[in-house]
């Protein structure tokens, strides 16, 4: 969005730089730093990939999960769902139902991986009802 900002403001970015840059040259330097984000990221991928990181199934490896948590520096919604009632793994069977979500309190930023991953735990093992049983 912010590529297709400075993008649609071409003129003004122009004038505003004296003729030295136009917003449609931001917009390309924007969107490349968008690549930034993939590079940071590639060793994540390259550790999944060296443990069996696939799409479906793919293990909870705490450390993969600690590590996207403490990069991100920002608090969590942890989401449960029933899916694995219909879409049976490793078949791929699927069955008719209804695939329900429940968004569960967010975590806060800034713990440490010792105090994140037992919060996490903890939020993800929540009885249905939230413990209002």
């Amino acid at each position: 969005l912010l590529a297709l900002a400075f993008d649609l403001g071409d003129r003004p970015v122009f004038a505003l730089t004296g003729g030295l840059v136009s917003g449609h040259t931001i917009k390309h330097a924007v969107a490349a730093l968008a690549a930034v984000g993939v590079l940071l990221h590639l060793p994540m991928f390259w550790m999944g990939r060296d443990i069996g990181f696939r799409m479906v199934g793919m293990p909870m490896d705490s450390g993969m999960i600690a590590g996207m948590y403490l990069i991100a520096d920002k608090p969590v919604v942890p989401v449960v769902h029933n899916s694995g009632e219909f879409w049976r793994y490793p078949s791929g069977m699927k069955t008719p139902g209804v695939i329900t979500m429940r968004f569960l309190p967010p975590i806060p930023s800034k713990l440490t991986r010792r105090a994140f991953m037992p919060a996490l735990d903890a939020a993800l093992r929540q009885p249905p009802d939230g413990g209002r049983s």
